[in-house]
């Protein structure tokens, strides 16, 4: 019997008779409040659907670091928590082991004292079939770096995905959630959404709001070099405003890109978790700084010889955000 087989039966002991709970139960714990909150429309409407006229077992919203998830997660929220009983937030960025998790969320419901995980996923998955909760984990790229972590928290989501309940599981990461293809090719209720930068309209709305009017044409090539990426306009903003007295010209003919410590943060931990062979890959996007296709990627790669080499890394960049991929005439190419 495999261990979601096991952590799925259901256990006897269990308490039928549920404490009364504050209707809505809500508990945010540290998730951010939104100032502003631009666009994203599209991406909102497909996930309320998902989520409330599919009745997804588990969502997963991927994307690069600073592209904008949480904020998005937190709008999806607010839109569409009269539609459950509970909405629970946990943050994963101090990479809690399951267990802690596990210990977090259901004392929320009950005082309880978890013995192991396969106890704890039961329990949570009772509540989640008592209750129409939606369980938001952000940030779990933060606790991909620990063997034991992955294959514990994987356990969570294969278990919830194929277990009847009325619940929504919904996870934000900068790279794909281990074994999730597996699991969505054997479920109807789970799926992934890839956000992209901001349209450029709303990045535009974005820089204004940040105190540029006019220079229409300069902030629209600045939306373009930073590809939408929210966290990267906010934080070149004070930048051109102290250093270029808000002059965008004067900051493009610099030729250059600057990025904030925060930003900076997130990718080079993405980065360190590279092997060496996506690294180069990741180089050479870099130095071309426009997409290539896979016949002059490979004559500038020293293990060119392998072409499976090259294939795997491009799939593994992919899966961490760090590649886009680009058709024409039906080839691929990357940047």
């Amino acid at each position: 019997m495999s261990d979601w087989q096991a952590i799925a039966q259901f256990p006897e002991h269990l308490n039928l008779n549920l404490p009364e709970l504050p209707s809505p139960l809500i508990d945010w714990d540290e998730a951010p409040d939104l100032d502003h909150f631009y666009g994203r429309i599209q991406p909102l409407n497909q996930l309320e659907e998902w989520i409330t006229t599919d009745n997804c077992k588990l969502v997963a919203i991927v994307g690069m670091g600073g592209i904008g998830k949480t904020a998005l997660t937190v709008a999806l929220c607010d839109r569409i928590q009269s539609d459950f009983d509970c909405l629970l937030w946990r943050s994963l960025t101090y990479q809690p082991s399951l267990l802690t998790l596990l210990d977090s969320i259901l004392n929320t419901f009950e005082p309880t004292v978890i013995q192991d995980i396969q106890s704890g996923i039961r329990q949570l998955r009772h509540h989640l079939q008592q209750r129409r909760c939606l369980l938001v984990l952000d940030g779990f790229d933060s606790v991909l770096h620990q063997k034991d972590n992955i294959e514990d928290y994987s356990k969570l989501w294969q278990t919830l995905s194929h277990n009847r309940h009325q619940s929504c599981l919904l996870i934000t990461s900068r790279e794909q959630l281990p074994r999730f293809d597996a699991i969505a090719a054997n479920s109807k209720g789970v799926r992934c959404l890839t956000l992209q930068g901001l349209e450029q309209a709303d990045a535009m709305a974005l820089l204004q709001t940040g105190g540029f009017t006019g220079q229409e044409q300069g902030l629209s090539a600045l939306c373009q070099l930073y590809r939408g990426n929210p966290l990267a306009l906010k934080t070149i903003i004070p930048l051109i405003q102290s250093i270029f007295a808000g002059n965008v010209t004067a900051f493009r003919l610099q030729n250059t890109i600057v990025i904030g410590d925060r930003l900076q943060a997130l990718l080079t931990q993405q980065f360190d978790r590279l092997s060496e062979s996506e690294r180069s890959i990741a180089y050479w996007l870099a130095i071309w700084q426009e997409p290539i296709t896979l016949c002059r990627l490979q004559s500038h790669l020293l293990y060119a010889s392998d072409p499976s080499a090259v294939l795997t890394g491009i799939a593994a960049l992919e899966t961490r955000s760090l590649l886009e991929k680009r058709f024409s005439a039906d080839t691929p190419s990357f940047t």
